[in-house]
């Protein structure tokens, strides 16, 4: 399933696109532990004002991307899965397709899982643009 996740522009590196990203790398935590949040829609980490940031798509099977239960509100997609439930594994895709999977988050990118990475820019006026 194609997923997407953000970094702030300052944390990202040439060489995660050969290396691949790991959870050390980025900011997400889950139960405490680090983790790389994601979802099926591209998104921005910070709202405040003006932040540059790049997307990473990325695609995973459903056994690899988990759920975040502890998350503060209730995650799209969460319908399609049973209570409890550690990673989508069994659920209908193209259901899942037709939320945004707040609340999910991967262990880790390999380098073939990359599709695309790109250069992204949070305005008030505009929200999430690729600039």
């Amino acid at each position: 399933m194609k997923m997407y996740t953000t970094l702030d522009a300052e944390d990202y590196r040439e060489d995660m696109l050969t290396a691949g990203i790991k959870p050390q790398d980025v900011s997400g935590m889950s139960n405490g532990e680090r983790v790389i949040l994601c979802q099926c829609t591209p998104f921005a980490l910070d709202t405040s004002g003006e932040i540059d940031m790049i997307v990473v798509e990325f695609e995973k099977k459903l056994n690899e991307i988990y759920v975040d239960w502890d998350d503060d509100c209730e995650s799209c997609g969460r319908g399609f899965i049973k209570d409890g439930a550690v990673t989508y594994e069994g659920a209908d895709e193209e259901k899942l397709k037709t939320t945004c999977m707040y609340g999910s988050y991967v262990k880790e990118i390999r380098p073939e899982e990359i599709i695309r990475v790109w250069k992204a820019k949070w305005t008030d006026e505009n929200g999430l643009v690729e600039v």
